[in-house]
């Protein structure tokens, strides 16, 4: 009985830690005791819990160099993931090409597949409004509605009124307005339900209802 009830305490802590997502990762102040670094590492989570971790680092030169890669460290997958967005155009032509070759091939619109997949993430069901807020230094209420035929509209964007675009999903988290603004588009990618980013973090899609106030 005991290793049941440890097996169930062990099960719905696991789920919720699978739960909740972290918020804040960030490095301290180092200590000096005695001539000896200490350096500690904070976690935030977006459910309210909060760990931290002391770890020892050394003497000065030895800190010298731990901090030195930790830069490096930090960086080398920033850049690399910058790398990815740059040939951005390339992925797109290709995803484009795989769509054309299904269309070609067996007449199917795997584009439209993918939005059948996800959709719930923006609309509850077919032809209902679902509330959003566009975030670009003010907000702007927008509507977005998943068409009869699959196609997922948007109406409300700043500068074009009484205008409506459609919605590509490439994935759960690659989305882009097409022609918005006009002659080109915008790439949004999903940082956590209901809240999607431009790359540069200049514009926001946010869920209607999700505090405007959280970062």
């Amino acid at each position: 009985m005991r290793s049941i009830i440890l097996a169930a305490l062990l099960l719905l802590s696991m789920q919720a830690i699978a739960q909740r997502e972290l918020t804040t990762d960030s490095l301290g102040l180092l200590t000096n005791v005695n001539g000896t670094f200490f350096q500690t590492r904070y976690w935030k989570y977006d459910n309210g819990e909060a760990a931290s971790e002391t770890t020892k680092i050394g003497h000065s030169t030895t800190v010298r160099n731990s901090l030195t890669n930790q830069i490096i460290e930090t960086t080398n997958p920033f850049a690399a993931a910058a790398l990815v967005v740059l040939n951005r155009q390339k992925d797109v032509n290709k995803i484009r090409d795989i769509a054309q070759a299904a269309t070609t091939a067996i007449g199917a619109d795997i584009l439209k597949d993918i939005r059948a997949l996800y959709y719930t993430e923006f609309v509850d069901s077919v032809l209902t409004d679902k509330a959003w807020t566009y975030r670009n230094g003010g907000n702007t209420n927008l509507q977005i509605r998943l068409l009869a035929n699959g196609n997922l509209r948007v109406s409300g964007l700043p500068g074009i009124s009484g205008a409506t675009r459609n919605i590509e999903m490439f994935s759960a988290n690659w989305i882009r307005i097409v022609n918005f603004p006009t002659g080109t588009n915008t790439n949004f990618y999903r940082l956590r339900r209901g809240r999607w980013f431009t790359i540069d973090r200049a514009i926001e899609l946010r869920m209607t209802g999700i505090n405007l106030n959280s970062n």
